[in-house]
C-alpha cells in the first residue's frame, strides 16, 4: 500500500495507493509541515467509491529533497511524474493549504489530467494570509533559516518553512482559465482572509463557495468525516 517513486534528481516521494478496479481517482495534498497521514481519519469515506492516492510532498513526511531549496514547482513536477509513472490520465484532487495551492498550480500547467478540484484553505499570494498569521510564518523562518546554519536536522523544517513565505506563481487570470468544477472550501475562523477565499472562488468560471461556520484552518482534521461527505457529495453532484 505504501511505496516510494525516484524523481530524476534522486529525491524520494513516499505515497499511499488504495486502488478499486474502475472506478476514478482523487488525489489528495497535504498541507505545509505536514504528510498524508493528515487524510487517514477521511480515507473511509473516499474508498467507498474511489481509487485514493495520497503522496508526501517532496520534503515532507516520508518523501526527500535532494536540492538545496524546496519550491512549489518541484512538488507540482514531482506529482506529475508520479501520475505518469502510474499510468494515471485523470484525477480528481482535493488540496488543504498548500496542497491547495499545489492543486491550483498543477491546474495551471497541466489542466488535461485534472478532471474536479477542491481547494481548502488556498491562496494564491501572500497577501490572502491574515497579518498574524504571516507574521508568525517569517518569524518561524528565519529563526529556522538561522539555526539551520547550525543544526543541520533543522535544515528540513526551514524548507518547508520557506514555502510559507513564498507566493505561489499563480495570478487572478490564471484562475479564470480554470474549466473543471472546484468546491472553494474554508472556515469562517481561517487563517486565510475570507475575501481572499471569496476572490478566489469568484475567479474560477464552475465554482462553488462553502464558508464553513465556528471552523478554522484545519476543518478537515478536526472534522474529518464531515469534510469528506462534502467532498464526496460534491464529486458525486
Amino acid at each position: 500500500m505504501t511505496n516510494n517513486i525516484k524523481m530524476a534528481d534522486g529525491t524520494t516521494i513516499t505515497y499511499d495507493f488504495y486502488p478499486k478496479r474502475g472506478a476514478k481517482i482523487i488525489l489528495l495534498l497535504h498541507g505545509n509541515g505536514g504528510s498524508r497521514h493528515y487524510f487517514e481519519q477521511q480515507l473511509q469515506i473516499y474508498r467507498t467509491n474511489l481509487q485514493v492516492l495520497v503522496p508526501d510532498s517532496r520534503g515532507h513526511g516520508g518523501s526527500t529533497n535532494t536540492q538545496s531549496k524546496l519550491t512549489f514547482m518541484q512538488i507540482v513536477n514531482d506529482i506529475h511524474t508520479l501520475l505518469l509513472t502510474l499510468k494515471i490520465e485523470k484525477v480528481i484532487i482535493v488540496g488543504f493549504s498548500d496542497g491547495a495551492n499545489l492543486a491550483m498550480l498543477f491546474t495551471k500547467h497541466f489542466p488535461n489530467m485534472v478532471e474536479k478540484l477542491v481547494l481548502n484553505a488556498g491562496n494564491i499570494n501572500l497577501q490572502g494570509v491574515r497579518l498574524s498569521g504571516l507574521l508568525v510564518d517569517y518569524v518561524a523562518y528565519f529563526m529556522l533559516k538561522i539555526f539551520s546554519l547550525l543544526f543541520t536536522s533543522l535544515r528540513r523544517v526551514a524548507q518547508q518553512k520557506q514555502l510559507l513565505v513564498q507566493s505561489p506563481k499563480m495570478s487572478w487570470e490564471d484562475l479564470a482559465q480554470i474549466s473543471v468544477p472546484t468546491l472553494v472550501v474554508a472556515g469562517s475562523l481561517d487563517i486565510i482572509k475570507k475575501q481572499h477565499t471569496k476572490q478566489i472562488a469568484a475567479n474560477i468560471p464552475d465554482s462553488n463557495l462553502r464558508i464553513v461556520p465556528g471552523v478554522g484552518h484545519t476543518f478537515g482534521a478536526k472534522f474529518p468525516i464531515r469534510f469528506a461527505i462534502m467532498v464526496m457529495d460534491f464529486i458525486q453532484e
